[in-house]
């Protein structure tokens, strides 16, 4: 699937390749004939809080595919071959990044790529999923350094420590066998990012319980009301932090089962 939030032309370009689903349908109609995530068994009014999630939840309730994935209507995976050439590209930038003490969101991305000209990544994309995607169980987005920081640091950086205590107090409440993993993911200095996933279905089901098993108490034990637009967003951004943690998790008690990162292209 691809997230959307506004009618834009893209849409119809992604509906060549991938599903795309309106998310936040509630206020963010969008009058494409397209999957909206209010419809069915849903939890569309809490996308002002957990952003993506909402289409995550929609997939896990109301889809039955092998693979279940998603991606965004600006980020976008790239085919693995593009991913190969591009590493030393976007390594190049985060060298100048440093030297230059200059921040730019570019160098989170392997390309940068014009609305105008999505249409031959994502039948790229579509063709390598086609062929190789039944040779991984998870694919994910290739982690983004964090300029020194830890996963912990970072978030606190740019958002609170409250929130994120509260995120590790109750995933060891609800799967204390995580704690070991998570000690150590939680020191690491890169993360994948944008709740930017593919799954085979039995995965994707059990990653979605434990997902939205934390979210939802975390939700309730928190208020956001005095918070600004950006951080209203904090259960999506909690997330982030959580997939690394379950899929580290995922990893270290099934070190047969096959990964692939991808890197990521930002659609301007």
């Amino acid at each position: 699937m691809s997230c959307h939030h506004k009618d834009d032309e893209s849409i119809d370009v992604f509906k060549k390749y991938f599903t795309p689903i309106n998310v936040g349908a509630n206020t963010n109609h969008i009058k494409k004939e397209i999957l909206k995530d209010n419809s069915l068994n849903n939890i569309s009014d809490k996308n002002p809080h957990f952003c993506e999630l909402t289409a995550l939840y929609w997939a896990w309730k109301n889809n039955s595919d092998d693979y279940v994935g998603l991606m965004h209507y600006r980020r976008i995976f790239l085919k693995s071959e593009d991913s190969l050439l591009s590493s030393n590209l976007k390594k190049l930038r985060l060298f100048l990044r440093k030297k230059l003490n200059k921040y730019s969101i570019n160098h989170y991305y392997s390309k940068v790529i014009d609305e105008s000209k999505i249409e031959k990544e994502l039948k790229d994309l579509n063709l390598f999923f086609d062929s190789e995607l039944i040779n991984y169980d998870i694919v994910m987005s290739a982690p983004l350094y964090l300029d020194g920081l830890s996963i912990e640091e970072q978030f606190i950086s740019v958002h609170s420590q409250r929130f994120f205590t509260k995120m590790i107090k109750v995933t060891l409440e609800l799967y204390p066998d995580m704690k070991e993993s998570m000690q150590k993911t939680l020191k690491r200095k890169d993360m994948s990012a944008f709740n930017m996933l593919v799954m085979k279905r039995d995965i994707y089901e059990k990653y979605m319980e434990a997902l939205f098993s934390v979210m939802f108490k975390i939700e309730q034990e928190i208020n956001l009301d005095q918070e600004d637009a950006y951080q209203q967003r904090m259960i999506g951004f909690l997330a982030e932090r959580f997939f690394n943690i379950y899929t580290d998790y995922f990893f270290s008690i099934n070190p047969d089962s096959k990964r692939k990162y991808l890197e990521l292209a930002l659609i301007k």
